[in-house]
């Protein structure tokens, strides 16, 4: 039962550690700006509110523009750039006087969440047969 703990812990730390190698295949940093863009500079006037920032690929962006519609009360733009090798998406933004707000907590994704789980499970079950008599010490 031991290897068994030790190959689940094993896959689960692996799981857990390959969430972020995702977010390089993204393609787009969008921002959720109050108010509207000038039709002529494109800009959004100085230190612009900010909702909130995300990286997207092109199917996500219709979503975007619905939860920025909801957080802005219909008073938001949706605004999207090309994601640049090197700087984060973060950096890009501020770079163009868009700075996003603080992340709150973190949120794990359901793969590592499950494995997490599995890995908790097998744990406390070779726990409770250790501890069971006739069980090993």
């Amino acid at each position: 039962m031991n290897r068994i703990a030790a190959v689940a812990m094993v896959i689960a730390a692996i799981s857990l550690s390959t969430g972020p190698a995702a977010a390089t295949l993204l393609q787009s940093c969008c921002a959720c700006v109050k108010g509207e863009q000038a039709q002529t500079s494109g800009a959004f006037g100085a230190n612009p509110q900010v909702y909130f920032c995300a990286e997207a690929q092109p199917g996500d962006i219709p979503g975007l523009e619905e939860r920025c519609d909801a957080v802005s009360d219909q008073s938001g733009t949706l605004h999207c750039e090309a994601n640049i090798p090197g700087p984060t998406c973060r950096a890009q933004l501020a770079d163009g006087g868009l700075f996003c707000p603080a992340a709150g907590a973190p949120a794990a994704a359901p793969l590592p969440l499950a494995a997490l789980a599995i890995a908790l499970a097998i744990l406390g079950a070779a726990t409770a047969h250790r501890r069971r008599p006739g069980g090993r010490a």
